[in-house]
């Protein structure tokens, strides 16, 4: 079962080690070393808190909330004036990271939706863009596979660009839990506690320290690729996290 943290009051005290919550009883230690960004959503408002302590605040835009994995979660509309944009990204540009979240969005969603990123708004480069793809618009020949999970990253343009795809569709309007982990040049996806898929980069991800971080959406070409539904439990981690890690998040 996949079910999320303790509400925030709590989260960061038990985060620290095992702890017993007296609604919900005990809970196991979630992984903590090399936290550099975590968003829980259960926050009212327009501004998020980074709870790893890291200071990297959230901004939402034409968001709202909706019932997550347990409390509340983002709730973004697909539209391209719905997402969340974290503007204080030192420590962000990486080349070794994980990245975690949960998701639904509708059946049969065959649009490319963005589920986090950090690019340029020519495009013309990008540290790491993860999205659930959907029907190519450009080029004809791009091998997007319609709800599959896929990583992009790369510099000086199109000519050097790549997505790596998971070959797993997640857009079944259910709760998928998403880890996409990066070593340099190797990229493996993990969903719902398992892996599903490993390959190679041509180039390792650009550490890009400026660049701001957007949630549901890319800022290629102004704000495209808006996500229509769920967002909840963002991590981001400094390093590659192991499969005893992995399984603590999917079933905590």
């Amino acid at each position: 079962m996949i079910r999320k943290l303790l509400p925030p009051a709590t989260a960061l005290l038990l985060l620290q080690g095992c702890g017993t919550d007296k609604s919900t009883g005990p809970v196991k230690t979630m992984p903590t070393r090399g936290l550099l960004a975590y968003w829980s959503f259960d926050q009212t408002g327009d501004s998020v808190p980074d709870l790893s302590g890291n200071g990297h605040g959230m901004k939402l835009f034409g968001a709202s909330r909706t019932a997550g994995v347990s409390g509340s979660a983002l709730l973004l509309t697909g539209a391209t004036t719905s997402y969340g944009r974290v503007d204080s990204v030192r420590g962000l540009g990486l080349d070794t990271f994980t990245l975690v979240a949960w998701f639904k969005t509708p059946a049969g969603a065959t649009k490319h939706q963005a589920l986090l990123g950090r690019e340029m708004s020519s495009g013309s480069s990008c540290n790491y863009r993860v999205l659930l793809d959907g029907n190519p618009t450009y080029p004809a020949t791009d091998p997007y596979i319609n709800g599959d999970l896929s990583l992009g990253s790369w510099s000086g343009g199109w000519s050097s660009s790549q997505e790596l795809v998971s070959h797993w569709p997640v857009n079944d309007d259910s709760v998928h839990m998403a880890a996409v982990l990066v070593a340099g040049t190797r990229v493996t996806f993990w969903e719902d506690g398992m892996k599903v898929d490993s390959a190679l980069l041509v180039n390792a991800p650009v550490k890009d320290q400026t660049t701001p971080l957007f949630i549901g959406a890319s800022p290629f070409n102004g704000i495209s690729y808006p996500f229509h539904g769920m967002i909840d439990e963002v991590r981001i981690y400094g390093r590659v996290l192991d499969t005893t890690e992995l399984d603590q998040l999917a079933d905590p």
